[in-house]
């Protein structure tokens, strides 16, 4: 009985020392799990961080670029506003020279009705002198 007693004792040592080596096996593997999610973490937050950076200079160069854009439509609807002036002064101006031209046209009608009374009116006086 005491060397089954011996026995036991020291399958029960084994025992708690494989118990303990398997909580040390898992205690290491716990520590390095954690510390493998640490530094898997710490990348993607460095990641994150990163990426957020080049998000912002980004949409910083498209605001930019943006700007430049709104500044050049800007610059283009003026310019097609002073365009439509300019036309309309072009045609107002058309329209004043068309009119100019009429009464030109209506002088020389007067003019010319004027000088065709005169030469009558000479040949009249000339026939009654020869008379």
């Amino acid at each position: 009985a005491e060397e089954r007693r011996g026995g036991e004792d020291h399958l029960l040592r084994q025992l708690e020392a494989v118990q303990s080596l398997a909580e040390h096996a898992i205690q290491c593997c716990t520590e390095e799990s954690q510390a493998t999610v640490a530094a898997v973490e710490q990348r993607m937050a460095a990641g994150l961080k990163e990426a957020t950076h080049c998000g912002e200079e980004r949409l910083e160069q498209h605001t930019g670029k943006l700007a430049n854009c709104t500044a050049s439509l800007e610059q283009l609807e003026q310019d097609l506003r002073i365009e439509q002036d300019a036309r309309k002064t072009m045609e107002a101006t058309l329209g004043s020279c068309t009119d100019a031209q009429q009464s030109f046209m209506d002088n020389e009608a007067c003019r010319n009705q004027f000088l065709l009374h005169q030469a009558a009116l000479q040949q009249e006086f000339l026939l009654h002198q020869a008379a």
